[in-house]
């Protein structure tokens, strides 16, 4: 199973047209993680943009960009 770093509708974006999401309780992110948002059974390899008041604007990523920022395998 894997495991959701940031649970959102990947549906959700904001007037600029970039994914949205609540802040996790155990903390943001920071800028430039890349991270697995979504939900189980749909998700996507995301780099976070910006966190701001509670919020996390990201982009979904190909594989290959998120193998350049390292491997999202937990070991």
């Amino acid at each position: 199973m894997i495991n959701i770093d940031l649970p959102t509708d990947l549906n959700f974006v904001d007037d600029d047209g970039m994914n949205l999401a609540r802040a996790p309780e155990a903390g943001p992110p920071t800028t430039s993680a890349v991270v697995v948002a979504g939900t189980p059974t749909a998700w996507s390899s995301a780099v976070v943009e910006d966190v701001a008041e509670g919020w996390v604007r990201f982009r979904s990523v190909t594989a290959r960009e998120t193998a350049r920022h390292g491997s999202l395998v937990a070991g």
